[in-house]
């Protein structure tokens, strides 16, 4: 890995980007979907800019939108998918 590398923890398992990416992408990883909406329809990020809010998730421990919070090393991040 090069020395720009993080790693975080999406439903505890590893994943490892280069920095500068931002948490929408280490849950692209690992899962297709974000979060479900209440009706049981998966959802995941629609804008990209933090104006729908469909990739808002759990960032240690507090609702966060996805796409607008950049990695930082051992980060923890929570879906509900």
């Amino acid at each position: 890995m090069s020395p720009s590398s993080v790693t975080v923890y999406v439903n505890g398992i590893a994943v490892t980007l280069p920095g500068g990416f931002t948490v929408a992408a280490a849950v692209a990883r690992i899962t297709g979907h974000f979060r479900y909406a209440p009706g049981g329809t998966p959802r995941g990020p629609f804008c990209g800019m933090g104006y729908c809010g469909e990739c808002r998730l759990r960032v240690e421990g507090e609702f966060r939108l996805a796409c607008q919070t950049p990695l930082s090393p051992g980060l923890r991040v929570e879906t509900d998918g």
